[in-house]
């Protein structure tokens, strides 16, 4: 399985192709003061629901979403040792 997260405070894209994609988990991190997505991207992921994560942190400081990243990371491979990690921005 290939894991996917995207640090959305820095990427503020995510192309459409690897939503839903076989064989691919997505988790998508957003910061305490992201409030807003584009609704086509909200629609996609709810196409894919059940390969989607959202993450919403709650409260923000210097790196917040990076050791929230760092965590959600450490999850997958400990769920899946062989799985294919990719974390966006690199």
């Amino acid at each position: 399985m290939n894991h996917v997260f995207v640090d959305f405070e820095n990427v503020h894209e995510v192309n459409p192709a690897v939503i839903g994609a076989r064989s691919v988990s997505l988790t998508l991190l957003l910061g305490a003061r992201q409030t807003k997505l584009d609704a086509a991207l909200v629609e996609k992921l709810m196409e894919h629901a059940a390969t989607v994560q959202l993450v919403r942190l709650t409260t923000s400081g210097k790196n917040a979403l990076d050791f929230a990243l760092a965590y959600y990371v450490g999850r997958a491979v400990m769920a899946d040792p062989t799985g294919r990690i990719i974390a966006l921005p690199i």
